[in-house]
């Protein structure tokens, strides 16, 4: 089974085994910065 896990700025914030997740980037724009959170599925 598949392990999701959502990470931002290298820190694990989220990991679970799924069957079904999507993958990709969710960006949040701050003040005078861009950040974002990873998911990935392994």
């Amino acid at each position: 089974m598949p392990l999701a896990r959502a990470t931002f700025n290298d820190i694990v914030l989220a990991e679970s085994p799924t069957w079904e997740t999507v993958e990709g980037n969710i960006y949040h724009t701050g003040s005078d910065t861009t950040e974002s959170i990873k998911v990935t599925v392994e």
